[in-house]
């Protein structure tokens, strides 16, 4: 175990939680995703939050605390040598790899990595991983290594068992395996997202209106600019990333201190 990574709680109601850790406890929200059912509060200057999940999204969701590992499969192999029982076994999650044990008095328990990242502390801090738009690389799912090589992984193994055939065969007797040829196109067209260096080393999409936006204005990004509650330009990313933009903007202004302007 390398350090805390969070502290986990259910509650049935958001808003009420958020009035008494915040308005009660004046502990500072972290970040507030209701669409996501989740809600963190800044404990000092520790690094672990405590995460609220709500409980109408989290049926199962109960008292818990997670520790970061170097290696989350590994670790697990390990454990289950010994003898402990997981509640699943290792899933994916936005910053890598996580599973979930009790302790023999029913604790719950976790253990977390951070391989979709380059560490935790990195993209938090450095601010060559950060989007004008204040989007970071690990919300970003061009930036999403793992789903890539997840991709070419999944592409190769259909080759090499030929799928093609297999789907032809199959398309016989049910329509859906008539549409494999599209499927593969899909698939070609995803793995053309990715981006393999931050906005600001050259990556993202080269005709990035918000990017020209930030230039042109000699901005250092989006968090530079007074209106950017009412920029359209950020409306489609809101589609996808939810209030992931707006928290990213308005209470992470630590991670932009850096103002090193954009290369033209």
């Amino acid at each position: 175990m390398k350090n805390y990574d969070n502290f986990f709680i259910p509650a049935t109601d958001l808003e009420t939680a958020k009035k008494f850790y915040h308005d009660v406890l004046e502990l500072p929200v972290k970040f507030d995703f209701p669409e996501k059912g989740m809600m963190a509060f800044q404990v000092g200057d520790q690094e672990p939050a405590l995460i609220v999940k709500d409980t109408d999204k989290f049926p199962t969701a109960t008292h818990a605390i997670w520790f970061v590992v170097d290696n989350v499969e590994r670790v697990y192999q390990e454990l289950r040598r010994k003898g402990v029982a997981f509640l699943s076994e290792p899933f994916q999650i936005q910053t890598g790899q996580a599973v979930e044990l009790e302790d023999p008095f029913g604790n719950r328990l976790g253990l977390t990595d951070y391989s979709n990242s380059k560490s935790k502390d990195t993209v938090l801090q450095d601010s060559k991983f950060t989007a004008p738009c204040g989007l970071f690389c690990q919300d970003c799912i061009p930036s999403n290594a793992s789903l890539f090589t997840t991709l070419a992984h999944l592409e190769e193994l259909l080759a090499n068992v030929h799928f093609d055939d297999y789907a032809r065969v199959k398309g016989e007797t049910n329509d859906v395996f008539k549409e494999y040829s599209t499927f593969i196109r899909v698939l070609q067209e995803i793995k053309m997202l990715q981006c393999r260096v931050p906005c600001r080393e050259g990556g993202g999409k080269p005709n990035c209106a918000i990017k020209h936006c930030v230039q042109s204005k000699n901005y250092n990004g989006c968090w530079d600019c007074t209106d950017f509650s009412r920029c359209e330009l950020l409306i489609p990313l809101k589609k996808v990333h939810g209030e992931t933009i707006n928290h990213n903007i308005t209470t992470k202004p630590q991670h932009h201190n850096d103002k090193t302007l954009w290369p033209r």
